[in-house]
Formats: C-alpha cells, structure tokens, sequence
C-alpha cells in the first residue's frame, strides 16, 4: 500500500508529481524574477572598516568618521635600458603620456613628471576622479590611453600601475579563473552522476535544478544585501555549495523514485514514497545545516556572516526545488528518466535491480 502523504516533504512531492506544469514553470518564473530583481537592485558590498574585527575596525572606523581624503592614485611608468630622459624619443614619450592621461575625463592631478637618478626611468603620476572604492570601475579608458601611447613608443617600455589598474586586473583574472572552473565543475559533475545514475536524463535532472537553485540564490542575495552589505566570497559561496547540495538532493530523491519503479510501483506512487522517505531526510538535512551556518552571523566579521548568509538561502532554495520542482519533473519524465543509457553500467544496473526483485 502506497503511505499516505504526511508531513510538509511529502505532501509537497505528492502535490507536485499531480500538478507538474505549475510546479515547474512557476519554479522558472520565480528564478527568473528574484534573479532579475536582484541584477537590478545589484549586490551591496561592505565598506573596508566593515570586513575588519577588533581593534582594525576601530583604527578604520576613526579614520573614515575623520573625513581624511582619499585618492585612488596612478603612476605611469617610462624607462629604457639605452637612453636617457634627454633624449628625444624619451621626451617626446613622456610628453606623450602627460598630455593622453591628461585628456581622460577621470584623471585629475596630473604631477609634472619625475626623473630618476640614473636618467632612464621617468614617472608620471595623477589621481582618479571620484569614489577609491570604485576606482577599478573607471581605470579602463586611461589603461587603454597608456597602452596606446606604449605602441606609439615601441622602443621604450611604458606601463600603468597603480590601486585601481591593480585591483582591475585581479577582478578580470578572478573572473576569468571562476568561470573555467566552473565550467570544469559543471563538467565533471555530468560525468560523475552519468555514471553514478547510468543514464543521461537522470543525471541531468540533478544538475539543472542545482544551477537554478544557484542562480535563484544569486538573485536573493543580491536582495539580501541591500538591509546587510554581503562579501564577493559569496558569489564561490553560492556557487560551490548550492551545486553540491542541490545534487545531493536530488540524488537521493530520484534514486529512491528508481528504487521504488523497480519494485514494481506506479511513477506517482514512486514519487510519494521518495517523497515521504528521502524528502523528508533532505528536509531535516537542509534545515540542520541552515541552523548550523546560522551561527556564522554571531561572528560580527562581514565574510563569515556573508558566507553564512549565501549558504543558508542556497540550502534553502535547493531544499525548496527538492520537494516541489523535482519531483514534477521525474513524474512528467516518467519512464524516459532512464533515457541515454550508458550501456554497460545501465545494464548491470538493471541485472542488479532483477537480483533485488
């Protein structure tokens, strides 16, 4: 006999495998709007005093309530191995570099240029216009000026450098490095739950629900920050964990809905045991780990509280698309779940369910 639906896990996969269309694009409509919602309003980062502890954040905390100036500043650098500054391709390099960097709308405080000692290094220095925090935003143009005054003056080496070209060029080699390795993950976790399931719609499954739960999550953390300014490690925290959780999930919810189809059980009936059994236990998993990460807010240092944060609303959208949007899903599947068997493991997967049988 088929148990009936008790409790929120079970009656919420009973309800789902009955009223797929809803539960699914209902699920994609709400991703779509929190994650649109949240590009919109945009992530709110803390300040620099905000991710210090102790007597750091005091120390910060003065200087910033002292209203001292700030300056983001750029230097670039001209030098040659064979000639001096009195030299006329040297002059008229350095000459260069003042006036393009000069002409820069976000450039202000442009200092005559520095000689050094040994006549074969000049140094041109100027500040940015506006916010430091946000200086790595505006740099581009004058980083692209230099640059085009470096091929004017091929035989000298010319280069920029300075807070917001150095933080710019971390952020793009950041950026860069998350996105091959998440790509790479993405990857292996197709292979792995490929072999795990033996069967290419099952392991996709898993791996859909993990990403919308990571983007929906993106979206709410963006929100989130706008009452609690959350670090940039959210964004790995996000990733990483909501991946990981949202294929654990959803393996043991679908290989319990295998199991039960093999003893013979209807796909509905299927879904409302693994309903009652396996989402029950993702449930209670995710809430204990979402008690267990609370604990980072007691913190008061804005990385933990914002890994903290990140990683409670990943658990719990992923918890949410576990019990509702995934078992629509198997159930509008059905048997085509099973569909792009791998041939050797899906048979001896299913000479494995026989034996059982």
């Amino acid at each position: 006999m088929t148990p009936k639906p008790k409790g929120i896990a079970a009656r919420a996969g009973h309800w789902s495998a009955r009223h797929r269309k809803t539960a699914i694009f209902g699920w994609l409509a709400a991703i779509v709007i929190i994650f649109m919602v949240g590009q919109s309003l945009g992530q709110k980062t803390p300040t620099q005093s905000q991710s210090l502890n102790g007597d750091s954040r005091k120390a910060m905390t003065i200087v910033d309530d002292a209203g001292f100036p700030e300056k983001s500043g750029e230097m670039v650098l001209v030098q040659s191995k064979s000639g001096k500054a009195s030299d006329p391709a040297f002059k008229a390099a350095v000459a260069d570099v003042t006036k393009t960097v000069s002409a820069q709308k976000v450039v202000t405080n442009v200092v005559k240029p520095q000689i050094s000692k040994d006549k074969h290094s000049a140094l041109v220095q100027f500040d940015l216009k506006g916010d430091p925090e946000t200086a790595d935003e505006r740099v581009g143009p004058v980083l692209d000026a230099t640059a085009a005054v470096a091929k004017r003056h091929q035989a000298l080496d010319i280069e920029q450098y300075g807070d917001a070209s150095f933080n710019k060029a971390i952020a793009e080699k950041s950026a860069e490095e998350e996105s091959r390795g998440m790509m790479l993950t993405l990857i292996s976790t197709l292979v792995i739950l490929f072999l795990v399931f033996g069967a290419l719609v099952a392991a996709t499954v898993p791996l859909l629900l993990a990403v919308t739960a990571v983007f929906g999550t993106g979206g709410l953390v963006a929100i989130a920050s706008q009452l609690m300014p959350i670090d940039d490690v959210a964004q790995a925290a996000i990733f990483l964990i909501g991946l990981a959780v949202g294929v654990d999930y959803s393996l043991f919810y679908i290989r319990r809905q295998r199991e039960e189809r093999a003893k013979g059980h209807s796909t509905l009936d299927a879904i409302d045991i693994a309903a009652a059994t396996s989402g029950r236990a993702v449930l209670l998993s995710g809430l204990t780990v979402m008690a267990a990460m609370g604990g980072m807010l007691l913190t008061d240092n804005s990385t933990f509280m914002s890994m903290g944060v990140s990683t409670i609303l990943v658990v719990a959208v992923a918890v949410i698309g576990s019990l509702t949007v995934l078992p629509a899903v198997v159930a509008g599947l059905g048997d085509k779940l099973d569909k792009g068997r791998l041939p050797f493991l899906g048979r001896r997967q299913s000479q494995a369910r026989d034996s059982r049988l």
